[in-house]
């Protein structure tokens, strides 16, 4: 039952992705993009994965649903403070390794692309459990806790998934 209810949310979700690529909201593009979702999950699976996403993916239906919402948040809000200081010339770019406590290789994944996704941030290199992270500092003022400007918050929702 628990499989059903993860493929359907991965469908849905696969869905609603076709609707806002075609532009085009109605019932048709919504059963095109649910089926085109089941087709690709299925053939990842069978031909890449050689397993089932259930048993690979670590992350909650909890998180699957809020994370995207909080990330465009962080994208608009970051996308504000770097304009400003942008805008103010009181721009230094400074280049830092940060390290993470997620150990799911995907999570660390999804943590690096996020930070490349927030203006103002790129994720330059993931090793191991450590990001190393280009981000626009204050000229006048230095940032104290570079791992709570950059992804502390990110890590706290994706640590909830964190199986290992």
């Amino acid at each position: 039952m628990k499989r059903i209810v993860f493929y359907t949310i991965i469908s849905i979700t696969g869905a609603f992705l076709w609707i806002i690529l075609n532009e085009n909201l109605n019932m048709h593009n919504f059963i095109i993009g649910f089926l085109i979702s089941l087709f690709v999950v299925r053939f990842t699976e069978k031909f890449f994965l050689r397993s089932c996403y259930y048993d690979k993916i670590a992350i909650s239906y909890r998180t699957y649903i809020i994370y995207p919402f909080y990330l465009i948040f962080k994208i608009y809000t970051s996308g504000f403070l770097a304009l400003y200081l942008i805008l103010t010339g009181a721009i230094r770019p400074k280049i830092t390794t940060i390290t993470t406590s997620l150990k799911d290789g995907l999570l660390i994944s999804i943590l690096a692309n996020s930070i490349t996704l927030t203006p103002g941030t790129i994720s330059v290199d993931k090793t191991d459990g450590t990001i190393c992270v280009l981000y626009l500092d204050r000229k006048n003022k230095c940032i104290l806790n570079t791992y709570d400007y950059i992804i502390c918050s990110y890590e706290k929702i994706l640590g909830r998934c964190d199986k290992k």
